[in-house]
């Protein structure tokens, strides 16, 4: 949840109520309404992009780095039938849908899927889900649809990520376009750039999207 609700309370699914001042908020399905409330509040609204500013270099690093792999479960206790059975509880708690460790293979399959470029049809590929039954055979592999919906989760949490490091910025946006010799298609690189004190005094750059071009790209 938004660092932003610490300010306000939901009033309606429509509406919420700024803690500070009292005053009612519209909001529809985000908290874009709150944050701008919040700027008549500048002590507030400086803490809060704080607080943002943490978190999102945080998720930063969690998302530019591969999952860590966890240690295996093992339990200490006396081999009794009582601790036998509790032990085989949790290791089948461990490979449930929502289980740690379902959750630590389907986030490594996403990061997997972003940094080698690899479709999502791969969790359907006969020798992938041969591997897997191998490596954890008690894991159940998603299906396409649920990847995806991991990855556009990520891109969520990116994008807030980006909104968060250049607002208020004051923002250089520059442009390249190249073809690809192979499939002599055109694209075009978007890139902003600005200075961020809370993160480095060296000029920052963050890609912002690359876009295909309808018309064929050439040095003339």
């Amino acid at each position: 949840m938004s660092e932003v609700w610490n300010y306000f309370v939901k009033t309606s699914t429509v509406s919420a109520k700024c803690k500070i001042c009292g005053s009612e908020v519209p909001r529809r399905g985000n908290t874009t309404n709150l944050k701008v409330h919040l700027q008549k509040h500048p002590q507030k609204d400086k803490t809060l992009r704080s607080q943002n500013a943490s978190k999102c270099q945080d998720q930063e690093q969690d998302l530019a780095q591969p999952p860590t792999p966890s240690t295996s479960f093992a339990s200490a206790e006396p081999s009794t039938s009582a601790s036998t059975i509790d032990r085989m509880f949790k290791e089948t708690q461990l490979w449930t849908d929502d289980g740690p460790k379902t959750r630590e293979i389907n986030e490594a399959i996403a990061f997997m899927i972003v940094k080698d470029y690899q479709p999502f049809s791969i969790v359907e590929d006969e020798g992938f889900v041969n591997l897997l039954k191998i490596l954890a055979p008690k894991y159940k592999i998603p299906n396409r649809k649920l990847m995806t919906k991991l990855v556009d989760d990520k891109y969520s949490k990116v994008v807030e990520c980006v909104k968060t490091k250049i607002q208020d910025k004051d923002l250089t946006i520059t442009a390249d376009i190249w073809t690809d010799s192979h499939t002599t298609r055109s694209y075009l690189g978007v890139t902003c750039h600005f200075l961020s004190p809370q993160i480095s005094t060296s000029l920052q750059a963050i890609d912002l999207g690359v876009y295909i071009m309808n018309e064929r790209h050439n040095s003339a």
